[in-house]
Order: C-alpha cells, then sequence, then structure tokens
C-alpha cells in the first residue's frame, strides 16, 4: 500500500502563495484515543487541547492548514476500522488540506512533497501524534530539504518507550527533534500568528 490514496484540495499557483507558512496537524485519528488498542496514549489530553488551540487559531489566522492522517493495510490504521477516522473535533474542513500515507514521515506522501517544494522557503509548524513516530520522522526529512521547521512539543505526546513512561519518551523524543528544527510552545505559535509574525516572508534558515 505504498504512497496511500490522496484527499486534497486544488493548490494554489505559486503567484498565489503569499504566505508561507503551513501548519501541520500529524494524525490525530482515533487509533490513538480508542481505549484498549495498542497505539492508544494514556496523556493525550494538554496534547490534545493545546492542538484544539492551534487549530482554533489558524483557522481564525486563514492560515494555510494541512491534515495528515496514517492508513495501513494490517490490523492498525486500517482504512475500512472506525479507528483510523479522524477524532472528531479534528476533522478536516473543506477549505483545508488532506494528506495520506502509510509511513511516518508526512513527506512520504509525495503531493504533499511536491507542494511543499512549489513553496520558496516554506515554514511549517507541526504537532500532533505521535512524536517518537510521525513528528521525529518529519522533523529529520526536513532537516535535510533545508525547510524551515517549528516543532510544538506541547501540542504533541509520544507513545512509552520500553521502561520510560510517556512522559519520559516524549521528553526524550523532544530532546532528538532540538537536534533537527526549531521547538517552540503552544503560546509562543499563538502569540506569532496572533501578531501576523508568520505572515510576512521569510528568508532561508
Amino acid at each position: 500500500m505504498k504512497n496511500a490514496a490522496t484527499q486534497i484540495i486544488p493548490f494554489p499557483n505559486r503567484d498565489q502563495i503569499y504566505n508561507n507558512t503551513i501548519l501541520l496537524f500529524i494524525d490525530l485519528q482515533l487509533e490513538y484515543t480508542a481505549s484498549g488498542r495498542a497505539y492508544a496514549l494514556q496523556n493525550s489530553a494538554e496534547c490534545l487541547n493545546n492542538c484544539r488551540r492551534l487549530l482554533e487559531t489558524a483557522r481564525s489566522a486563514k492560515l494555510t492548514i494541512a491534515h495528515f492522517r496514517q492508513l495501513r493495510p494490517g490490523t492498525f490504521f486500517n482504512p475500512e476500522t472506525e479507528f483510523s477516522k479522524w477524532i472528531e473535533e479534528f476533522r478536516p474542513r473543506p477549505n483545508e488540506m488532506v494528506f495520506e500515507r502509510d509511513q511516518p514521515s508526512v513527506y512520504s506522501n509525495r503531493s504533499f512533497e511536491s507542494f511543499v517544494n512549489e513553496i520558496t522557503w516554506p515554514e511549517l509548524i507541526i504537532c500532533g501524534l505521535t512524536g517518537e513516530m510521525g513528528c521525529l520522522s518529519t522533523a529529520i526529512d526536513a532537516a535535510h530539504r533545508e525547510h524551515k521547521v517549528t516543532f510544538v512539543s506541547d501540542a504533541s505526546a509520544s507513545r512509552s518507550l520500553h521502561k520510560y513512561s510517556e512522559e519520559q519518551s516524549h521528553e526524550a523524543v523532544t530532546k532528538i527533534i532540538d537536534i533537527y528544527v526549531q521547538l517552540g510552545s503552544t503560546e509562543d505559535v499563538i502569540s506569532r500568528i496572533s501578531n501576523k509574525g508568520m505572515t510576512q516572508k521569510i528568508g532561508p534558515v
């Protein structure tokens, strides 16, 4: 199931892109919140609340929003199950972009990669689930492409890894992501959006 089917709205032409900032909401799916499922997070309330605040702020500011979800042919994230669907409050609107994939990094969706490559000096704001999979792999891929990225660490959460709790895992993952991209908090990003600090054309990092 390589390069899973993609549902997107039409892309703007290069000349129509005045705002190079894109907010990426990664894998806000029921698979991560359904009790008893193998991928379910136990402590995602703060992360989801911060994602909700970011989404509301981005919509009010009319920023470009891209939603991502995993679809796989196996037991988990299977498109035929309810668990692959969006968490209801994060269901994309018709004017927002939607990308689907079966690999961790959002760059594995070729339509998204092509879209970003047509933007001069894109600024990506990434949040969502999970830190140790979608967010980490995306941050590394973005760094390889020299894309400017902010990882909103408190608007993400990670699964427990081996003997480490979810909180300990997320702290470690955040330190690794910090090697590749800039870190930010929900408050920082909302302040920048509210002050229109992200609406100006930016140059290379």
